[in-house]
């Protein structure tokens, strides 16, 4: 192998720069070949440098890199000494890290394409940095030509073959051979009973606790979500119709449900959403927009209007964190008595900045009803009040419904970092 020869007389330094692009890959025959090269050319090796990270980050995100330009720099060592021009970088990567390095007047040693970027003067090489702008060019044209090959073998074999070409991500019910994608015996009896059960009418949280309770796990050996089912209900390969590339076509063989049972899912599937968004078009709930967090968990609690609760939203999952419900009439009540009672201080001590002057404005607008005086307890009460949902939101930021030791307490903060608890 012929590698650039160094014209000084007198022994020079340098540091070295190893780069593999995984953790299982070495950086021994790069080590040998650039020891080889300095010994043989009287260049001591004032120190190395090693990375294990993609040649496609940019010098900035390459911290080795980063401390071995600032190491010759503070060292005043001008000589950089790679295997390869790859070991900096992919291209175009490369191209930049080089223009970095000869402005830095370091000058980078390559054995494999025979390069020296600079002269004995540290003034640029013309040719040399000539032949690094071809070199990256002949790349960038290789690595074109190869992803063109790449793409269109894959594409052959999907077409042509039935190919996998997702790796361990397998659709659920199917299993790849080498490398060509049939039914899974076992797997695609578990798909017809799901599609059966959803278009029986369970839930998708249902259908996933069954399953887990079954210990049935996902593809990648995984506990099912909802989500999850949800994804399968959706696959059209399980009538036969494969998606590649936004191309379709008609794989039989592959066929483990009726298209008429498949359509039927999916029908339904669109009807729960439509009824989901008139669902919250319709009943306005006070507390929503992820307002409640569990203390327990740090999941959201969700309003059931039909069941009069806020749920924390892990219930709904066999293994849900043990925090408890509480009843929504009963919470929205005691939040806004607690504002209706402490609604002058509010007005003068939380809503003081400038910036929520718009929100001070607007509490005029907070509470609406009639005042009444009780000649029972001789106080005002309310009477018909209810507060403006918009105004709360702006002025609570966060509510957490703790249970420790067997003892529920929800705790408001309020937007200025105050906060209030309320037993309910």
């Amino acid at each position: 192998m012929k590698y650039p020869v160094s014209n000084t007389p007198e022994q020079v330094s340098a540091v070295c720069y190893y780069r593999v692009s995984r953790n299982i890959q070495s950086d021994f025959r790069q080590e040998n070949d650039v020891r080889d090269y300095c010994n043989n050319n009287g260049i001591t090796i004032a120190e190395t440098f090693r990375e294990k990270i993609s040649g496609t980050k940019r010098m900035a995100e390459r911290p080795e890199l980063a401390q071995c330009i600032d190491y010759v720099k503070s060292k005043e060592i001008n000589l950089l000494v790679c295997s390869e021009l790859s070991r900096l970088g992919r291209t175009p990567e490369v191209i930049h890290i080089i223009d970095e390095l000869t402005q830095k007047k370091i000058c980078v040693i390559s054995l494999k394409e025979n390069i020296r970027t600079l002269d004995d003067s540290l003034n640029p090489n013309a040719d040399q940095l000539l032949m690094v702008n071809i070199i990256n060019g002949l790349a960038i044209k290789e690595a074109e030509t190869l992803s063109y090959r790449i793409k269109s073998g894959k594409r052959s074999a999907v077409f042509n073959k039935s190919g996998w070409t997702g790796g361990k991500f397998l659709p659920y019910g199917y299993k790849s051979k080498k490398g060509i994608l049939t039914v899974e015996p076992k797997e695609s009896g578990m798909v017809r009973r799901i599609f059966r059960k959803y278009n029986s009418g369970w839930g998708f949280i249902k259908i996933a606790n069954w399953l887990n309770s079954k210990n049935i796990p996902t593809k990648l050996g995984k506990i099912w979500a909802h989500s999850t089912v949800r994804k399968l209900v959706q696959h059209q390969l399980y009538t036969g119709i494969r998606t590649y590339k936004e191309v379709k076509y008609s794989v039989p063989h592959m066929k483990i449900i009726s298209v008429s049972t498949f359509r039927k899912a999916n029908k339904r599937l669109e009807q729960d959403r439509i009824k989901a968004v008139k669902f919250r078009r319709k009943y306005d709930i006070l507390l929503d927009h992820r307002l409640i967090k569990c203390g327990t968990c740090g999941k959201a609690y969700n309003g059931i209007v039909t069941k009069n609760l806020y749920i924390c939203s892990s219930a709904k999952y066999i293994a849900g964190c043990g925090n408890r419900s509480i009843r929504m009439n009963t919470t929205e009540q005691a939040i806004q008595i607690h504002l209706l009672d402490n609604y002058s201080h509010l007005v003068r001590n939380i809503l003081t900045s400038e910036s929520e002057c718009l929100q001070k404005n607007n509490l005029k607008f907070l509470i609406k009803g009639e005042l009444s005086l009780s000649f029972k307890t001789g106080k005002i009460e309310y009477v018909n009040a209810f507060i403006n949902k918009k105004i709360l939101h702006q002025l609570i930021s966060r509510i957490t419904v703790n249970n420790e030791d067997g003892r529920r307490e929800i705790r408001v903060q309020l937007v200025d970092g105050n906060s209030f608890v309320l037993n309910i």
